[in-house]
């Protein structure tokens, strides 16, 4: 019904209260409709919650674009339709690069606007158009100061350190920072610096010549090439050797770098988000990080709590994991019994958000939530003794000793143990999710994150067939 959607009109004409676009809505029935100004704060806009937003035709291009971007910034999810502006082609004057925006215009027929507004209110819960998108959920001041910091840095050229905790949602922030800059056309390039041991890391971040070494058949660039004209992310930036804090304060002080066996420099234009889990101030002070690359870094600063420390999002936070994985799977949502919630409060979350959100995708696989007891009462076990928080599957870890037993060697290296005990969980996992979605490839991709090629590739290499 017209009548229960509440619409929000963003105009430079706001003193007048009966603006011909509020007046022509209100004719067609959406009672609920308000204008306002361009000039409301990040709180304020929170505060009204819109279905479906309207940029008016009196804005400026500047104040068209900021609007966008504030609402953007408070629910990236919001539907968005904006009014061509007078003295401009509507494509010429038309914000890109966000998702949910749609052009609209009020001299259509009324059959074609109610028509338009049930599109974009549509487009708010269809997940598989955005998969990527860095969805910040919360209400908390913990999560108003991050909005307020993404806002005041993301559309400067500025390097932003973010810290906090494992599955607190740092790399969302760093997405967030991305989307909402001036480089959100160019790539989001992604190192991970604790995966790798120092060889293998410098070769992946600055490619190699062919030759440079025994295995190098072919130019390769690095992830530093890949980064320019975008945003280069170091995750995990505590866990850099001393020797590669070197060679990136380098990179930084010269926007600047070779690839491994290469004479020439190549200049790079990126912008800088590095996140880590660790107190790096601390780590200085202990001579593990190098102070001059800290100060590099660490322009803007941006904490990530822990969600014990924001209970009172949980709720949206299960409710957001619900919507999502469930519509992206095509099935009903399980529903969350108060007994449940009450767990969730008095929980301690040692694994934070992500801990959450797979309990959430357990949930839906299973289409039950009984599991919920024991798997906390297994995380604060771990948590006390002192081995950090939950794997995000907990309960189908395999064991370590049969791995190696199956692996035809009486001194099996830590390299092939490793590799044989990622597989078995990502076996597991691959076949938990296509259990649930009665082996549909396209919707396990999508309750798992990855894409349907990665799937069907995974499934191929890792032997999985149907039972």
């Amino acid at each position: 019904m017209n009548q229960d959607i509440k619409i929000l009109v963003i105009d430079g004409e706001s003193l007048d209260p009966s603006g011909k676009e509020e007046r022509r809505l209100k004719e067609m029935g959406y009672a609920r409709t308000r204008t306002i100004g361009p000039d409301k704060s990040l709180l304020e806009l929170e505060s009204l919650s819109p279905d479906v937003t309207i940029v008016g035709s009196s804005l400026s291009p500047e104040q068209r674009y900021e609007s966008i971007r504030r609402l953007k910034i408070v629910d990236i999810l919001a539907p968005v339709l904006v009014l061509p502006g007078p003295d401009t082609r509507q494509e010429e004057d038309f914000p890109t690069g966000f998702h949910g925006i749609f052009s609209f215009r009020l001299d259509a027929d009324r059959f074609e606007i109610s028509t338009r507004i049930e599109e974009s209110l549509k487009s708010r819960s269809d997940w598989t158009l955005m998969p990527d998108l860095p969805v910040l959920v919360g209400r908390t001041p913990q999560i108003h100061t991050i909005r307020d910091r993404i806002h005041r840095v993301s559309d400067k050229d500025v390097t932003v350190l973010i810290e906090g905790e494992t599955g607190t949602g740092k790399e969302i922030v760093a997405h967030s920072i991305h989307y909402f800059s001036l480089r959100r056309k160019g790539p989001l390039i992604k190192i991970s610096c604790g995966n790798l041991p120092d060889q293998l890391l410098e070769s992946e971040v600055f490619g190699y010549q062919k030759g440079a070494f025994t295995d190098a058949r072919r130019n390769k660039p690095g992830r530093l090439e890949l980064a320019d004209n975008g945003t280069l992310f170091l995750d995990e930036v505590g866990d850099l050797s001393l020797f590669l804090q070197v060679k990136f304060l380098q990179i930084f002080e010269d926007r600047a770098f070779s690839r491994l066996g290469a004479v020439d420099e190549k200049m790079i234009d990126a912008r800088v988000v590095a996140a880590t889990n660790f107190d790096l101030a601390k780590r200085v002070k202990e001579g593990e990080f190098r102070r001059d690359l800290f100060y590099r870094l660490n322009v803007v600063h941006i904490r990530t709590p822990p969600l014990r420390e924001r209970k009172e999002d949980i709720p949206l936070l299960a409710e957001y994991f619900l919507r999502r994985y469930c519509s992206l799977i095509k099935k009903e949502p399980v529903a969350l019994p108060a007994d449940t919630l009450e767990r969730f409060y008095s929980y301690h979350w040692p694994g934070n958000v992500r801990e959450l959100e797979n309990m959430v995708k357990r949930a839906i696989v299973l289409r039950s939530w009984d599991f919920v007891g024991q798997e906390m009462l297994s995380g604060e076990k771990r948590a006390a003794a002192g081995n950090g928080s939950p794997s995000p599957d907990s309960g189908c870890t395999p064991d370590l000793g049969g791995l190696t037993r199956h692996l035809g060697d009486e001194n099996p290296s830590l390299r092939e143990i490793t590799r044989a005990y990622v597989s078995e969980i990502e076996r597991k996992a691959i076949l938990d999710a296509l259990d649930a979605v009665r082996w549909n490839r396209k919707r396990a991709a999508g309750l798992l994150g990855i894409s349907y090629k990665t799937v069907c590739n995974r499934i191929k290499d890792l032997g999985i067939r149907a039972v």
